[in-house]
């Protein structure tokens, strides 16, 4: 209806599909048979309800005996001092920075490499190129493709940016 309502819902639209790449049991769901779509649902559901907290989020929350119980759960046996002690290490190294977002743009602390692999997924974002990759097949179908043909012409778009995406990580390394 207007700028702002374009903007605002660009912006809720790179959020939802941020959130929609991380979700890959959700795309399991989806595609899943029509008949038995609430199988992996209720299996996804319950696990996430029984997936234990991480031992890494556990030690920062100053939960020690119960992250080295979970780290040994997860490892299968009790000789986890030296990964345990890394666990804590990170932590009270963590815990001791003061305001790291702040530091992170200090201009010492701030090559462009860094900025470049913070802003680069941003603007990817932005772009609305993921809207478009989910798509594609549905955008191939309706330029006249058949079903088969636009799902092959969507892996083959994603296939070029792969390609592209590994040649210019080649050339990055090679020229600096």
């Amino acid at each position: 209806m207007n700028i702002a309502m374009l903007i605002i819902g660009r912006l809720l639209l790179g959020v939802g599909i941020g959130f929609s790449n991380q979700a890959v049991p959700l795309y399991l769901l989806e595609m899943s048979p029509a008949k038995t779509p609430v199988i992996p649902a209720v299996l996804i559901s319950v696990g996430a309800l029984l997936l234990p907290e991480t031992p890494n989020s556990l030690v920062e929350q100053g939960k020690l005996e119960e992250g080295r119980k979970i780290l040994e759960e997860v490892r299968g046996t009790t000789n986890v001092d030296a990964e345990f002690a890394d666990l804590i290490d990170a932590s009270n190294e963590a815990k001791a920075i003061k305001n790291p977002f702040r530091n992170l743009l200090r201009r010492k602390n701030r090559p462009q490499l860094i900025i470049g692999a913070l802003e680069i997924p941003n603007f990817q974002q932005l772009t609305g190129m993921n809207s478009i990759l989910f798509y594609a097949p549905v955008f191939f179908q309706s330029l006249g493709f058949g079903a088969g043909t636009s799902l092959y012409s969507s892996i083959i778009t994603s296939g070029a940016l792969v390609v592209g995406a590994l040649t210019s990580m080649a050339f990055v390394d090679k020229f600096g």
